[in-house]
C-alpha cells in the first residue's frame, strides 16, 4: 500500500480509528462523526438543529499531527481552533481522547 506524501500513514490511521472508538465507547449517547483530512482528524459531534427538524454537525475536537507529535484543538468563539490550553504534543492519541472526555476547561462541551 502506498501513502500519498500528505496522508497520514495506514497504522497511524487505525491508531486515529482505535483512539476514536475509545470516544465513542465511553460517551454512547452521542453521535460523531471522524473526518480524517491530510494530518488532521476533525470530530464532530451530530446533535438536533435548535430551530427546525433535521441533524446539524457541530465541531467537537481537531487533533492536528505534526513532526513532533499530536496536538489538540478546540472551535474558538470566533470559530477559529485554538490550542488546548497547556496542551503538550503526544505520541498517543489516548492521551488527547482522556483531554477530551476529562475536559477541566469545558471547552469541547459548551455548546
Amino acid at each position: 500500500m502506498t501513502t500519498e506524501k500528505n496522508q497520514l500513514p495506514y497504522f497511524v490511521r487505525k491508531q486515529v480509528e482505535m483512539a476514536t472508538n475509545r470516544l465513542f465507547d465511553a460517551l454512547p449517547e452521542k453521535s460523531f462523526q471522524v473526518t480524517v483530512s491530510g494530518y488532521r482528524v476533525v470530530l464532530q459531534l451530530s446533535q438536533p438543529h435548535p430551530g427546525k427538524p433535521g441533524q446539524i454537525k457541530v465541531p467537537l475536537a481537531l487533533l492536528d499531527f505534526q513532526s513532533d507529535g499530536w496536538h489538540l484543538f478546540f472551535r474558538g468563539a470566533n470559530g477559529g481552533w485554538q490550542r488546548l490550553p497547556e496542551d503538550q504534543a503526544s505520541r498517543s492519541l489516548d492521551a488527547k481522547v482522556d483531554a477530551i472526555l476529562t475536559d477541566p476547561y469545558k471547552l469541547f462541551w459548551r455548546q
